[in-house]
């Protein structure tokens, strides 16, 4: 037991007194939503918890091996280490992904671009997709899932990444064909139906408003364009896309939205079609071609 953990907290193995101990001590971190959900998923994911067991059984109690698993937790969290790398997975699009620094956390905005391919290609697509960029495997596995009859490839310039990946499509019993290679892909030969990248695309100026949690612990090889061209991983796959596309291939990209109109210039020469599509929020977030 750790004897400072549990002198400052309840003094007790009451699971719902721990549970308010730890909500309003992640308030230093994290606001009264976020403090609020992070300790439901600490429960739940550390010792299968869930919410209604607090209304079910008020003097449900928890050992001090659980406490352990607490306590190791919060010190994480106090850290601004995000959450789902202390617990180690996330939930995306109906896949349960591993997380941790080799690659970055994947985001709702993310879920909705492959929600939007997927309901533009249909379960029934037997087309080839590749997924440039792919970090966790997060976007190539969930549409290796959803539409099971096509034919997924994914590249990173991160062999750590790939690991990762490759356990991720292990884990979700996904079939992903992983090569390593930069934004270039100069190592595919193949022809493709589908391209898809969420590419590095934050600007080192927003750095300094970024989140802590953020520019802290997940790699900034993943999260910041160049300095020296805001557009370096866009004008890569639009080169790799006039030699690697099938006739009437489909493009779909994550961007900044400052940098959005930009990168629709670009794609606009070559491809009259190139449309912006907001988000949920409202914000310019997808290119599709």
């Amino acid at each position: 037991m750790n004897d400072y953990f549990w002198s400052v907290g309840p003094g007790n193995n009451f699971a719902a007194a721990w549970r308010i101990f730890l909500k309003e001590n992640l308030l230093a971190v994290y606001d009264e939503s976020e403090a609020g959900s992070i300790t439901n998923r600490l429960f739940e994911d550390l010792l299968s918890i869930q919410s209604l067991d607090f209304i079910r059984d008020p003097s449900l109690k928890i050992s001090e091996s659980d406490i352990l698993l607490l306590n190791k937790a919060f010190k994480r969290l106090l850290q601004s280490e995000p959450i789902q790398y202390v617990l180690g997975t996330t939930s995306f699009y109906n896949c349960d992904i591993l997380c941790d620094p080799r690659a970055l956390i994947p985001r709702p905005e993310t879920e909705e671009l492959v929600d939007r391919i997927v309901t533009d290609l249909g379960p029934d697509f037997k087309g080839s997709i590749i997924d440039i960029g792919t970090g966790t495997g997060c976007i190539a596995i969930a549409l290796a899932k959803a539409i099971p009859n096509a034919h997924v490839s994914a590249t990173d310039v991160s062999l750590e990444a790939l690991e990762l990946a490759k356990a991720n499509a292990k884990r979700n019993k996904a079939v992903v064909n992983f090569v390593c290679d930069d934004f270039s892909a100069s190592e595919i030969e193949a022809q493709f139906d589908v391209l898809v990248s969420n590419p590095p695309y934050v600007l080192l100026s927003e750095a300094v408003q970024m989140d802590e949690r953020v520019n802290a612990h997940e790699p900034h090889l993943a999260l910041f364009s160049p300095e020296e061209d805001d557009l370096y991983a866009y004008r890569h796959i639009l080169d790799f896309s006039a030699k690697h596309l099938n006739e009437g291939a489909s493009i779909y990209l994550e961007l900044n939205a400052v940098t959005a109109q930009a990168v629709l210039d670009e794609y606009i020469k070559k491809y009259e079609n190139a449309e912006l599509i907001s988000d949920l929020s409202g914000k310019m977030r997808f290119l599709k071609v």
